[in-house]
């Protein structure tokens, strides 16, 4: 994608999470401003497998990483649960030491209200109380009406946009490994099963999964 090689003033987002970066422990770069997006932590464990394997986004191995090699997924889901954890430690404490300014952008909402999602985020990197009835609105109602195969620079995996499509990898202390490693993460980003939440803890896939 144009610019994503860069991290200077040639290009005006640049990307905090390339995986070498957190395979090192290395913190987020500086910025003027940060939004962070985030997902099911049971989505993205095996997406970010595919990721460092591949070095691509929309390829997938052909084979199973529960399944045919074990011994590799548990060390990889509870060592990377950790290593993702703490980047988003490192993230929200450079924001807070910095006071640079977070912005939080849920991927499941992308998914399910795209409109309005993305007018939140364009208020805030452009600074405005609201991006309604501007030039911003129009450009993402021109994207939006294109449908989201316009929007795509690459294949998309089978499981893109599909909320907790990946539970069945998981074993039970496997699941309780990540919930332990995101923890208060869970909470600080609304995927917690608390009173008054209805989206529940990970995306419940029996309410929101495709079949």
């Amino acid at each position: 994608m144009k610019g994503e090689s860069h991290a200077d003033d040639l290009c005006w987002i640049t990307k905090s999470h390339h995986p070498f970066r957190i395979m090192r422990g290395e913190i987020p770069k500086a910025s003027n401003k940060t939004f962070t997006i985030v997902r099911n932590p049971l989505d993205v464990l095996p997406s970010f497998a595919s990721l460092v394997n591949t070095t691509t986004h929309g390829v997938k191995p052909d084979f199973s990483y529960d399944k045919d090699y074990p011994e590799w997924w548990d060390w990889y889901v509870r060592k990377f649960a950790k290593k993702n954890a703490h980047f988003f430690a490192d993230t929200v404490r450079q924001t807070r030491e910095t006071k640079t300014p977070l912005y939080i952008v849920r991927y499941e909402d992308l998914v399910n209200e795209p409109k309005e999602t993305l007018l939140g985020l364009m208020a805030f990197c452009f600074e405005i109380k609201d991006a309604r009835g501007t030039n911003l609105e129009r450009q993402i109602d021109k994207v939006l009406a294109k449908g989201s195969e316009a929007t795509q620079f690459y294949k998309m995996k089978t499981v893109t946009g599909k909320f907790d499509a990946n539970r069945g990898m998981y074993t039970e202390d496997q699941i309780k490994a990540v919930q332990e490693a995101f923890g208060e993460w869970m909470y600080y980003y609304g995927y917690a099963d608390t009173e008054g939440n209805p989206t529940g803890f990970f995306y419940k896939g029996q309410e929101h999964s495709e079949e």
